[in-house]
């Protein structure tokens, strides 16, 4: 009987596997091809993370979390500081770069290589970071550029596999735009979009990869 570990990877890979597949048929729907493939590629970092035990709390670990702070504030947590607080223990775009990190070198310089274009119309046509759009507020209509800087000065690093993650954690802030509805479909947001579709394949697609070369081993 398999482990309960077990039934989770090959769930997991399952779902991956049938995101990637359902993307196919979606020619001619950028936005809808990047959010396929950007839930196969959440699947699998999910995946990893489990399975290395980074940045997850269990329910009784949580809670442990909670009596601790309540007793150093003597007060009930409000449950909207509850929900912020489980959300910045785990930092996502930490779990991508971790699985982009276990692709490799030569795997990296690979993908690297093949959407050096990519990597190109980002540093000189486009020039503009990527900005967080899910930081906007009330006074802050335009969201957060620094993480975007910081990943497009990864990708003037010279290591493959800095590269690598810098090309990840930029495809993850569109991801969150996306999603947080900062993306219309204006001719920039539509062209920048479809541009990412390919390399957010590549490394879905090598992800899967690794990871079914993982199980079996």
């Amino acid at each position: 009987m398999a482990s309960a570990v077990e039934e989770i990877i090959e769930f997991q890979i399952q779902v991956a596997q049938e995101w990637i597949e359902e993307v196919l048929g979606l020619e001619g729907h950028p936005r809808l091809q990047f959010v396929g493939y950007f839930a196969a590629l959440n699947a699998l970092y999910w995946l990893w993370a489990m399975v290395d035990e980074r940045e997850t709390l269990s329910p009784e670990e949580r809670d442990t979390v909670t009596t601790a702070l309540e007793q150093i504030t003597e007060a009930k947590l409000p449950r909207e500081l509850r929900k912020k607080m489980y959300g910045g223990l785990r930092n996502e775009v930490v779990l991508l770069q971790a699985l982009v990190e276990k692709l490799g070198g030569e795997l990296a310089a690979r993908i690297v290589s093949q959407h050096d274009e990519y990597i190109r119309f980002l540093l000189v046509e486009r020039k503009r970071p990527i900005h967080r759009m899910d930081k906007r507020s009330r006074t802050d209509a335009v969201g957060d550029p620094n993480e975007g800087k910081k990943y497009f000065g990864w990708l003037r690093d010279s290591n493959a596999e800095k590269k690598l993650k810098a090309l990840a954690s930029v495809l993850y802030l569109i991801r969150s735009n996306l999603v947080h509805g900062s993306k219309v479909a204006s001719v920039e947001d539509t062209d920048l979009v479809g541009r990412s579709v390919p390399p957010l394949r590549s490394i879905a697609e090598a992800s899967l990869e690794y990871t079914r070369r993982c199980r079996q081993a």
